[in-house]
């Protein structure tokens, strides 16, 4: 509810773009998109263990993207304030391509993370 009146404007989507423009960027050139995996890891609280099951993907492999997601972003996963940072971000993006949606048709234009 905090974020849906800042989504009229420009100032939800300069957030978004601010916090994951890099990430979104490099997820729409690349074979592996890491947007979601960024997801799986702050949804999870930062447990590997649990992202990496609920991707179906080796603890190993996690931690080499969530290390290529924090140089990417220039962030320190680590840090309470950047995953919440992130964590509302994503929210905002997912508000963002609800409402392009609901304005576009079922695929709210291009897809991302």
């Amino acid at each position: 509810h905090l974020l849906l009146p800042l989504a009229d404007g420009p100032r939800l989507a300069n957030y978004v773009e601010a916090e994951l423009g890099v990430l979104l960027e490099h997820d729409a050139h690349s074979r592996v998109a890491l947007a979601p995996t960024l997801r799986s890891f702050l949804d999870h609280g930062g447990h590997v263990s649990a992202a990496a099951r609920a991707l179906f993907i080796e603890r190993r492999t996690l931690y080499h993207r969530i290390e290529a997601i924090s140089k990417l972003l220039g962030r320190d996963l680590g840090s309470a304030d950047t995953r919440l940072r992130l964590s509302v971000a994503l929210r905002a993006l997912d508000l963002l391509q609800t409402r392009r949606g609901a304005d576009r048709g079922p695929l709210g234009g291009h897809q991302r993370g």
